[in-house]
């Protein structure tokens, strides 16, 4: 499953910075986290589809840099 997540590249926004969000406050392990897209304005994580709901639960209104994100499941 794909997760969009309301922050970029002009953010400062690194999928290093994704990956360690995911790992820290979305509880899921870093192999699981998938393929990371990062653009100007907002960035797409692949996670496995048995915790993405789990994951986008913990991961709203989480800080990536010291920047509050929204995160939504993309269907």
């Amino acid at each position: 499953m794909t997760l969009h997540i309301s922050a970029g590249k002009r953010e400062k926004i690194s999928a290093g910075d994704l990956v360690g969000a995911f790992v820290s406050v979305g509880g899921i392990e870093r192999e699981a986290v998938g393929r990371i897209e990062v653009f100007d304005h907002h960035s797409f994580v692949a996670v496995p589809e048995a915790v993405a709901e789990e994951v986008l639960e913990k991961m709203q209104g989480a800080k990536v840099k010291g920047k509050k994100v929204k995160v939504a499941l993309i269907r």
